[in-house]
């Protein structure tokens, strides 16, 4: 099959999807289709307009003084941590525990979450040390120069493209 036969069923996929999902829409009540609106653009909105510019601020200030071989690892560890946290708050408070039901919400999601972090910060400690590793290993020199490069037409220094 050609890329454009599949690109062609995927898009026919897609509109059949939307007209089922448009269908099913129309069939609901107003408070319905309001309520629905709500649950599916506040989320977008608070992640957009809220919670990006903090965790882009406290990545920045809890990294500033790291050094930039340890930078990257944490910030990478601190946006999981963050997306984990997200994900579990649900399920840390236990909202939605019954008596009558013991299956519900039947595990320690705290020591889970808790577990995690834990994976993701020694995962990234693990990082940071490769990395800082590999910075003080000196760099052989390849025997013809530098293969990546083209040699600069005037005998000096090779051109980059920026």
């Amino acid at each position: 099959m050609t890329d454009r036969v599949i690109r062609s069923a995927l898009g026919l996929i897609g509109v059949v999807c939307v007209g089922v999902g448009a269908k099913f829409l129309l069939e609901r009540s107003h408070q319905e289709v309001i309520s629905a609106a709500i649950w599916f653009t506040f989320p977008a909105i608070l992640s957009d307009l809220v919670l990006l510019p903090i965790a882009a601020v406290v990545g920045h200030v809890l990294t500033k003084g790291l050094a930039a071989w340890a930078r990257l690892p944490a910030q990478v560890a601190a946006v999981l941590i963050g997306t984990l946290l997200l994900i579990a708050v649900p399920y840390l408070g236990r909202p939605g525990l019954h008596e009558d039901n013991p299956t519900l919400l039947n595990r320690n999601y705290v020591a889970g979450y808790l577990m995690y972090v834990a994976i993701i910060v020694v995962l990234a400690a693990v990082w940071a040390l490769i990395r800082l590793t590999r910075r003080d290993r000196p760099r052989r020199a390849h025997p013809a120069g530098r293969p990546d490069r083209p040699a600069s037409p005037a005998g000096g220094t090779p051109q980059t493209d920026r």
